[in-house]
């Protein structure tokens, strides 16, 4: 009677654990980039080369890179995000890819901060859970 209820238990955290974004550092992906690839991950450093654009759908987005210490990642979203700019402090929380391949180009080591959607432009609640939010947090 013991095990199922601690197998039960086990399986419960494990489930919880994998709701949460994993903070990590820039160093981190980058140096153990396939343990973070395409799982959601939580990374706190400075806005550098900020571009904000319009799709040809008149989508707005934004990249930029992150930058902690001496490295730095991609970071692509959809939409504006008031009050960012180069030189501040962020908190970025999104779906890291070591490799993101588009019909015409590629990026490398690129946290995705979008809410995640499906095809038909809904929200997507399967691949991820609702209480992660997916963004970007100004810290100074």
């Amino acid at each position: 009677m013991r095990l199922p209820l601690l197998l039960l238990l086990a399986l419960a955290t494990l489930a919880a654990a994998q709701k949460t974004a994993e903070t990590s550092t820039v160093a981190d992906l980058l140096k153990d980039g396939t343990k973070f690839d395409k799982k959601v991950v939580r990374v706190t450093g400075k806005v550098q080369n900020l571009q904000e654009k319009q799709s040809r759908a008149k989508n707005d987005y934004f990249t930029f890179e992150l930058l902690d210490e001496t490295k730095t990642i991609n970071v692509f979203g959809f939409g504006k995000v008031k009050g960012l700019k180069d030189g501040v402090k962020v908190e970025a929380t999104g779906r890291f890819d070591v490799l993101k391949k588009m019909p015409s180009f590629e990026v490398k080591n690129q946290l995705d901060v979008s809410i995640p959607r499906k095809r038909d432009g809904s929200t997507e609640t399967t691949q991820t859970a609702p209480e992660i939010k997916f963004g970007i947090k100004i810290l100074s």
